[in-house]
């Protein structure tokens, strides 16, 4: 029954990644990454996560078995303004991105998750734009209760 769940609630939350930012220029840091414990490593949490990720356009990326990015085209007039907005590029269009990462721990694992919006610059370099969105905050905190873990405070970067 929690893999059915976890499965319904990605593609909502990669769909929720495709808001235009609503701030001016620069990086927006966002308070709402979110972190959490598990016991055993989190194979549910990142299988649900990857079926999810199958959109036309959407890109799954596995560096290792640890780390998972969902990468997804906006819409063409979002990516105009992300580009002209943002001093992007046309050659390497932005995306949205959803991303879990893995740090072993002694006594378990503990998973991270952010949501950004990639905007490839001109000089080659890459602008992370976070804009709050306490609905995706709150979906992953679900996600993750389902998928076993316990919530934890992110730490202060």
């Amino acid at each position: 029954m929690h893999r059915f769940a976890l499965l319904l609630a990605f593609p909502l939350i990669v769909a929720g990644c495709s808001q235009t930012p609503i701030s001016g220029g620069g990086t927006v840091q966002s308070d709402l990454d979110q972190v959490a414990f598990f016991n055993e490593f989190p194979t549910l949490l990142f299988s649900a996560a990857g079926e999810a990720c199958n959109g036309p356009g959407d890109v799954l990326v596995r560096e290792d078995p640890g780390t998972l990015r969902c990468e997804v085209l906006p819409d063409p007039p979002s990516a105009a303004a992300l580009i002209l907005g943002y001093d992007g590029t046309i050659e390497d269009l932005p995306k949205y991105v959803i991303a879990f990462d893995t740090e072993t721990r002694p006594n378990g694992y503990i998973v991270r998750n952010e949501a950004y919006i990639r905007v490839p610059q001109m000089d080659g370099g890459e602008l992370r734009i976070k804009t709050p969105d306490r609905r995706r905050a709150r979906d992953i905190r679900q996600i993750f209760t389902a998928a076993g873990g316990t919530m934890i405070a992110a730490p202060a970067e």
